[in-house]
């Protein structure tokens, strides 16, 4: 296949996040954590961080693997390497939730990449509305 011909790789969830939202790069990061979290560990991550300061490295790390994805086939590694990742234990985290929720992440990385309810948002029947109209 010829390099004219190749499709053209599509932007990064950061890029689109940053533009979708109007922030730049530099509150990526602190942007997706906030809404990432389970809105109890939200409410309390100030109380938390002055205690524990390191509590959300495992959050901030998976933003960052994140930032780069592409495709939502992508982000499936990244929530696994979430759920293994060595600092992603203890009572806080595993019984009380004070932590980031894949499953809302995974959210946020669909709405970002697929705003118009693209390919991955739903799925759709094999033959719409052109085949009932064609035959």
């Amino acid at each position: 296949m010829s390099a004219s011909l190749s499709p053209l790789p599509r932007r990064t969830f950061q890029e689109l996040y940053c533009e979708q939202n109007g922030i730049g790069t530099d509150k990526f990061e602190q942007h997706v954590l906030r809404a990432i979290l389970y809105p109890h560990a939200r409410s309390l991550g100030w109380l938390i961080r002055l205690f524990w300061s390191g509590h959300f490295i495992a959050d901030l790390e998976l933003v960052r693997a994140a930032a780069s994805v592409r495709r939502m086939r992508e982000l499936q590694g990244e929530a696994g390497a979430f759920i293994h990742h060595p600092a992603n234990t203890g009572v806080l985290r595993r019984v009380f939730r004070l932590r980031a929720s894949s499953a809302r992440l995974h959210d946020l990385v669909r709405q970002t990449l697929y705003p118009a309810g693209g390919p991955a948002s739903g799925t759709t029947a094999p033959f719409g509305d052109e085949a009932r109209r064609q035959g």
